[in-house]
């Protein structure tokens, strides 16, 4: 994980007055330390951890690993860009429903782009 991508791990850890330690148990790590790389911003949670620190903090994984959300929700946009462009006049019997799919997500990616503005 780049070194520019915020982590809030710490942040709402601390506001819930947990050490490392208390925070590993509760997420099924082995120890503190294996928190510290997700702190400083040098590990990339796994999909179980991320799911298990918004459970814990009760919010959205977006609001612990914001930049890392949407650095990944834009590889999705972008990928759908990509395949909705390959399915374009494909004969096959399920293409409107895969088009009908990736037109919504490129939809919602439009729509995010608007409100960033």
């Amino acid at each position: 994980m780049s070194s520019n991508l915020k982590t809030y791990v710490r942040t709402y850890r601390r506001l819930h007055a947990l050490t490392q330690d208390e925070l590993a148990l509760l997420v099924g790590l082995k120890s503190g330390s294996s928190l510290s790389g997700l702190e400083r911003n040098v590990k990339v949670p796994s999909a179980s951890l991320l799911i298990s620190l918004a459970y814990v903090f009760a919010v959205p994984v977006e609001d612990v690993f914001p930049a890392y959300y949407e650095q990944v929700i834009r590889g999705v946009e972008n990928r759908a860009e990509a395949l909705y462009e390959a399915l374009q006049g494909h004969p096959g019997l399920n293409a409107r429903t895969k088009l009908d799919l990736l037109e919504d997500i490129i939809g919602r990616a439009m729509s995010a782009k608007r409100t960033e503005i």
